[in-house]
């Protein structure tokens, strides 16, 4: 979680996936271990890893944040464009295309990591919300 692995190791997959697949399963963790599954002390676990290290990980959630928002932001940017020149012909994006290229140009990684934040400042301590 807190750097990609070097290109030896991650064969066929590109940093970016690698990325979108760890936030995709922290997240999928963090919905699933909960205290109505009896796993009060799993979660408490996991969210104890972000306050180690001086909260670096909370640290890495930021930088993929803000990755990400500007990758949403650069999407929604050609999106504008690509809708200016289609508009009024017949190839003109309805808006489950244009929700489907946003969530392809970084949103849906986004809403994870979003997610992730707010889960960890939900149920870490005080020291992480600031």
């Amino acid at each position: 979680f807190m750097k990609t692995p070097s290109r030896n190791k991650r064969v066929g997959v590109s940093s970016e996936e690698h990325e979108e697949r760890t936030v995709s399963i922290l997240a999928s963790l963090l919905k699933n271990v909960t205290a109505n599954n009896n796993a009060s002390k799993q979660r408490e676990r996991i969210l104890i890893k972000f306050t180690e290290n001086d909260h670096e990980k909370v640290d890495r959630l930021m930088e993929l944040h803000d990755k990400y928002l500007t990758k949403v932001e650069a999407a929604d940017a050609e999106l504008e464009d690509e809708i200016k020149t289609l508009q009024g012909t017949e190839a003109e994006l309805g808006e489950e295309e244009i929700y489907m290229k946003r969530l392809d140009g970084g949103l849906f990684t986004l809403q994870l990591v979003d997610y992730i934040i707010l889960e960890i400042s939900q149920g870490a301590g005080v020291s992480v919300k600031q």
